[in-house]
């Protein structure tokens, strides 16, 4: 789960071990469990490397992510739902985190129902 890094401590393993476990019980596959803990790993990770390009320091947002300027930057005509998208992309991490959290986790719970009606 840890992309580009060789193997040097498996502490993090073991609350990988519990999570997968309880995923295959509750009916995933193992590839589904593995596949499924991957893309929440990776969603966090890419998640926080852009909430700290935003704000480099707690409560101060870089220059370069001023919404208004972006948003004036982008053609109304051409690009109307991207200018309108700022505030969803650049503002309130915590509560997109959780709702692009919430739609993984929804999305693996229809694959798990589905699976199980097999």
């Amino acid at each position: 789960m840890v992309t580009g890094t060789k193997l040097t401590n498996t502490g993090y393993m073991k609350t990988a071990e519990i999570i997968g476990t309880q995923l295959v019980k509750a009916g995933f596959t193992l590839r589904q469990a593995v596949v499924l803990l991957g893309t929440v790993y990776n969603y966090t990770l890419s998640f926080a490397t852009g909430e700290q390009a935003v704000f480099p320091r707690p409560g101060e947002r870089s220059q370069q992510y001023d919404i208004q300027k972006r948003s004036d930057a982008l053609s109304p005509e051409a690009l109307p739902l991207m200018r309108r998208a700022g505030p969803v992309l650049f503002d309130r991490f915590e509560r997109r985190y959780k709702e692009g959290l919430a739609l993984i986790l929804q999305g693996a719970t229809c694959q798990l129902e589905a699976r199980k009606k097999q």
